[in-house]
């Protein structure tokens, strides 16, 4: 069984339930247009605007568009392959149902906050529907982390360290592209990585509860 330790288990179940508890209060603060989010919004945004989007803008355009529906899918499909050539078949399907069930959450969150877009910033890219959370960020750090869990036990140990760290870059850098490329605001892509976080204890004490699907 992958990841077979009872203090592992109750870590990730402890901090699912912590940063649920954040996010509430995150929701509560950006559904009610609170004067700190604004602050965090300007600060953040401007900050990262000025020192990428002139300089670094197809390089930024181009991560942004790492975290597009059809790349994750794809690369989802293809983890998904290989989890039912290894003959993992439950956790195959515990993955798609977790991937199903965060961007249903997403959709459902963005239509009920209903929070728009920024529109005092020129979008790089082309984005519909609301504003909050971020489903770029939230997919792609849920995803990842599965990715992590997933194929590690494949990853040579020298390079386990590397593997890591790209796993938590990437959707470090598709959020914050969400950000430089003007179509989401900062707290946007901080509430869209609490609940992946949330997504991801599920994910993983789900796992942990359940022998045969590893």
């Amino acid at each position: 069984m992958i990841f077979n330790s009872k203090s592992f288990k109750n870590k990730w179940m402890y901090l699912g339930i912590a940063s649920l508890f954040v996010f509430i209060i995150w929701l509560i603060l950006v559904a009610n247009h609170a004067e700190f989010i604004s602050k965090v919004d300007i600060l953040f945004t401007q900050l990262l605007q000025n020192q990428f989007t002139y300089h670094y803008k197809n390089l930024v355009i181009a991560i942004t568009l790492l975290g597009n529906p059809l790349p994750m899918v794809a690369i989802s499909a293809v983890t998904f392959g290989f989890l039912f050539y290894q003959k993992k078949y439950q956790l195959g399907l515990l993955m798609a149902g977790s991937g199903l069930s965060i961007l249903l959450t997403n959709l459902l969150l963005k239509e009920w906050i209903a929070r728009p877009r920024p529109s005092s910033i020129m979008h790089l890219v082309n984005a519909r529907g609301f504003s909050f959370p971020s489903g770029h960020a939230m997919n792609s750090l849920f995803l990842f982390s599965v990715f992590y869990l997933v194929y590690k036990p494949y990853i040579p140990q020298k390079l386990q360290f590397i593997f890591k760290i790209c796993c938590v870059l990437f959707p470090l850098l598709i959020g914050i592209s969400r950000v430089i490329v003007g179509v989401h605001y900062p707290s946007d892509v901080i509430g869209g990585f609490l609940l992946a976080i949330v997504g991801t204890a599920i994910f993983y004490t789900c796992l942990l509860n359940k022998k045969s699907l590893a």
